[in-house]
């Protein structure tokens, strides 16, 4: 908690920011390459505005840091510092937070101005709303320009301070409108990364719309998130084992003893021997009437009567396809081609010339529009994955199918 910040921002010899763009430490190159001094308040006008941007941005990620860290505690949490961190500390009396979080040298002089006013009055909110926030405006030290320089840099460098302290509370960019000239997009990439780059203006609207606030209670949705996570992936692993024994002509008859049969022991060649997958806390998650009555519909589901009698079965069936960056990438006007990875969940081979796809989904949706919100959800992930099979098997019939745990139903999706 005590580790010191720098404040003195970079200083190497070039520096580039995408908002000021190149600067260059010239008064340094001069005497280290003893040049004559050449007329360089420009360039060092750029290259302190470029260092103050990194030093703010570097504090800002480091704030960002202590933020996460103070959040990942569920009961208790404890602050260590050489110093101490205390509530009401004399020191900090009528210190300004804002001020703290741009100037104090490291965590534990900020969390003292935190705190230094602590009570259940000043400190009831779950979140940021509701809450005041105090602008703060540093003072900027040193002749930054000259006088006759056309460009008012210092006035500059207060307004960006001034529109840094207030960004939580605006959820806007330091700088409006500082955007790349060029884009630049992965090369290899899978589906699931490829919705969240094209949904990045999406999420950055809505943290637009939410005002940048930061709530307090996401841990229990985190937390939420990781258990909703976690089945799915038991779903798919269970799943996958289901249609391989199903293939075998083994009867599943009672779901409390084969799901039993599969938790792991200590053994690891009896885990072998009886391909055992299941850990004990993957175990626990499913072993509940719910869950059991979701993988008992499965079964008896009618693809289980398709996969017993096709062709061939494959699962878990990983499949690369390369496309063109522009049809892959919404902002992209780039021919460049782009490696497309995947993982087709459920292959079913009826014959020679027809296929069926089926990806298992364990979105929480409701019975009335939960069908359509699927099919809406899923189809581009559908389509791509269809246009895979088609390229690699040389098949023009290909059916691809939803199979929704939460509502137990196997859903057809036009691509």
């Amino acid at each position: 908690m005590d580790t010191s910040f720098s404040k003195r921002g970079y200083s190497g010899e070039v520096l580039f920011t995408e908002e000021f763009g190149l600067s260059i430490d010239i008064d340094n190159l001069c005497k280290k390459y003893n040049i004559s001094t050449i007329e360089n308040s420009y360039f060092n006008n750029l290259y302190k505005l470029n260092s103050n941007l990194i030093r703010i941005k570097e504090r800002e990620e480091e704030v960002r840091n202590l933020y996460v860290a103070l959040t990942r505690a569920e009961k208790v949490l404890y602050l260590v510092s050489p110093e101490g961190i205390e509530l009401n500390k004399e020191e900090a009396m009528g210190n300004n937070v804002s001020k703290a979080l741009f100037e104090e040298g490291d965590f534990e002089k900020i969390l003292n101005v935190v705190l230094n006013d602590y009570s259940e009055d000043n400190y009831q909110y779950t979140s940021e709303h509701g809450a005041s926030f105090e602008q703060y405006i540093p003072e900027v030290s040193g002749e930054i320009v000259g006088s006759g320089d056309e460009n008012n840099y210092e006035d500059y460098l207060k307004e960006f301070y001034s529109e840094f302290s207030n960004k939580a509370l605006k959820g806007e960019q330091i700088i409006e409108g500082a955007k790349s000239k060029n884009k630049f997009f992965p090369a290899k990439t899978s589906y699931s990364a490829l919705k969240k780059i094209n949904k990045q203006d999406e999420f950055i609207k809505n943290k637009e719309d939410k005002k940048g606030y930061l709530e307090l209670s996401n841990l229990a949705k985190s937390t939420s998130t990781s258990k909703a996570i976690l089945r799915g992936n038991v779903v798919h692993k269970l799943f996958e084992r289901i249609i391989n024994d199903i293939r075998k002509n083994k009867e599943i008859n009672d779901i409390d003893n084969y799901l039993e049969s599969l938790v792991k022991k200590d053994s690891i060649l009896i885990n072998i021997k009886e391909q055992r997958i299941l850990t004990e806390e993957e175990y626990n998650l499913i072993n509940n009437s719910d869950d059991k009555l979701k993988i008992y519909n499965f079964i008896n589901n009618e693809l289980i009567e398709t996969v017993r009698t096709a062709k061939n079965c494959e699962t878990e069936v990983a499949f690369t396809i390369s496309k063109q960056a522009q049809q892959l990438y919404k902002e992209s006007i780039s021919e460049k081609e782009v490696i497309l990875q995947g993982v087709v969940d459920l292959l079913v081979i009826l014959n020679e010339k027809e296929y069926m796809i089926i990806d298992y989904k364990t979105d929480n949706v409701s019975v009335g529009a939960g069908e359509s919100i699927l099919i809406e959800r899923h189809k581009e992930q559908l389509r791509i994955y269809k246009e895979a099979v088609e390229q690699y098997y040389c098949v023009e019939n290909v059916q691809t199918y939803i199979y929704s745990y939460t509502l137990s139903k196997l859903i057809k999706v036009e691509c």
